[in-house]
């Protein structure tokens, strides 16, 4: 079985996809170097944020008249090691959810007052990042 892919430049002004797997990346080492400091919530709120706006974009840019891979990045790395990703409708859905329940854990472990914050959010952006 072959699949088709619709590289991202077709699609989207940016590596949306690519995008979607830095802005946890980034907020989880933020997260980490800011050590208690005040602002660590804001700062995790606005990247939760973030990710919903670009999950949001996914969605909206997804074509869903088509059965093929969308979005499709891919960089040769060194040797046999590659990136390669692309999303189809169920993946943009999984990606949505996500997205917004990062932005929901991330309040809600303000409400409950879990601490020390920094780790916490930390945890839940390093979760994020890894599904």
């Amino acid at each position: 079985m072959v699949l088709s892919e619709i590289h991202w430049t077709a699609q989207a002004a940016y590596p949306i996809l690519g995008a979607l797997q830095l802005i946890p990346l980034c907020a989880l080492a933020l997260m980490l170097l800011m050590r208690g400091r005040p602002g660590v919530l804001l700062l995790g709120t606005l990247a939760a944020l973030t990710e919903l706006l670009v999950a949001l974009d996914l969605y909206r840019l997804h074509d869903h008249g088509t059965g093929a891979m969308q979005f499709a990045e891919r960089i040769s790395l060194a040797g046999p090691f590659g990136y390669h990703a692309a999303a189809d409708g169920l993946t943009v859905l999984f990606v949505l959810l996500n997205a917004a329940l990062t932005l929901l854990v991330v309040i809600y472990s303000n409400v409950r007052g879990m601490q020390p914050l920094h780790r916490v959010l930390a945890l839940v952006f390093a979760v994020e990042a890894a599904s």
